[in-house]
């Protein structure tokens, strides 16, 4: 399956993806707001992806794009068109080019076959550490979040509030550079019976190292 399409933080006019969270509940919930969303693609299976913002030291839904029923998109009644704070979601129009016969590149206008809110500005009230991502690094197939980006910033909330903030980059990149040394131990290639046991712990030793430098313990935002 293709991974899930990262969201984003913006904070202090710099783009994040959210490399991974540590909380009982997730940062937003389109369930929550009476939405049920729909695969929209490969790369985006769970339904839905969304750019949140950190101003004023608040975390704020600021962009959602979800796949929506054929009864939701279809509503007539403006007052049940669905909505996220207030909010109305809709299919937008966007430029596509196809190749023609005659080998000439033909634009046309395409409605999406998800929709869009914009300019939310909803605040979440969401408790919980938070690690953002920056330069992806691309570091192999593993499955910690940290592990695929040269920046990390550790952010912790209550109650939507930005209390701390910590940049973990240099200790992450220490332990990439041991295990990309010939002082660690490499995992088996293509592992199954003893040998996917061998890697699931080499992972799991990755893993707890990595833990070790954060004040939560994470998982992907995506899963």
């Amino acid at each position: 399956m293709t991974e899930q399409i990262q969201d984003v933080v913006v904070w202090d006019n710099q783009e994040f993806e959210i490399a991974g969270f540590d909380s009982v509940s997730p940062i937003f919930e389109p369930t929550d707001h009476g939405l049920k969303p729909r695969t929209i693609s490969t790369a985006c299976w769970r339904g839905w992806h969304m750019r949140l913002e950190i101003k004023d030291r608040r975390l704020k839904l600021h962009t959602l794009t979800i796949g929506l029923s054929e009864p939701e998109l279809k509503a007539n009644d403006l007052r049940s068109e669905p909505s996220v704070f207030g909010v109305p979601l809709r299919q937008y129009q966007y430029q596509s080019q196809r190749l023609a016969e005659d080998g000439t590149w033909v634009s046309s206008t395409e409605l999406s076959s998800e929709s869009r809110a914009i300019n939310i500005d909803g605040e979440l009230a969401w408790d919980g550490h938070l690690l953002l991502g920056d330069d992806p690094r691309y570091f192999g197939m593993l499955g910690h979040p940290a592990w695929y980006y040269h920046r990390i910033i550790e952010c912790e909330f209550i109650r939507g509030v930005l209390v701390g903030h910590w940049d973990r980059s240099e200790e992450c990149q220490r332990i990439v550079d041991w295990f990309e040394s010939d002082e660690s131990p490499d995992p088996p290639e293509d592992p199954f019976g003893s040998d996917k046991l061998l890697y699931e712990n080499w992972e799991r030793g990755f893993d707890a190292m990595m833990g070790a430098v954060f004040r939560g313990k994470y998982c992907k935002y995506s899963e």
